[in-house]
């Protein structure tokens, strides 16, 4: 009996722009940097406290994208969850910025 199209794992396509959220159910390797690029923090002009927390919060962030990519059925919840980890980082990169001022 062959395994159902929609249970087989498919890697991430990537384009020249990176990862589909929306189509991926297994990220590989060679999509890592994609999906580093996806959840990139930093500013400029961060001092290396503020590096070290902006790497934390990025690498729990990728960690949990990666679970939803390879557990979770494509499908727009999933897409929008991982939307939603993308604004996380956003804002946790403006509070790293501001010190928590905001």
């Amino acid at each position: 009996m062959s395994t159902p199209a929609r249970a087989r794992s498919k890697p991430a396509r990537t384009t020249g722009k990176g990862i589909n959220f929306h189509t991926a159910t297994k990220v590989q390797g060679s999509e890592q940097p994609a999906l580093l690029n996806a959840f990139a923090a930093g500013h400029p002009e961060w001092n290396a406290t503020q590096i070290n927390r902006g790497s934390a919060v990025r690498a729990g962030l990728v960690s949990a994208c990666t679970t939803l990519i390879e557990q979770i059925p494509p499908s727009g919840d999933r897409t929008l969850a991982i939307h939603h980890l993308r604004m996380a980082g956003m804002l946790a990169n403006a509070a790293i910025t501001h010190g928590g001022v905001y």
